[in-house]
């Protein structure tokens, strides 16, 4: 690379310069509902809770609503061994 810039005449601070212009910059077709992963720039998505004081102390009450409602709830299995079951 360093006889590559010696035969351009460029200094090597010119020709990075020149090579990463523009080469982080943000485009609408690519970054389309893209999250930012470090979540330096990223605003995170806050749901309301709308559950009843009954569903944050049952849980069960929830996800019944929840499938009611429309929505793929994933099932849970108890990884914790349960005495008598």
């Amino acid at each position: 690379v360093r006889d590559d810039l010696a035969c351009s005449g460029l200094s090597v601070e010119t020709a990075l310069a020149r090579i990463i212009d523009h080469r982080l910059e943000a485009t609408p077709w690519l970054n389309q509902n893209f999250r930012e992963p470090l979540l330096l720039t990223d605003t995170p998505k806050v749901y309301e809770d709308t559950r009843t004081d009954e569903e944050r102390k049952y849980p069960t009450l929830f996800r019944k609503k929840l499938e009611r409602d429309g929505w793929t709830v994933q099932k849970t299995a108890s990884t914790v061994p349960i005495p008598g079951v």
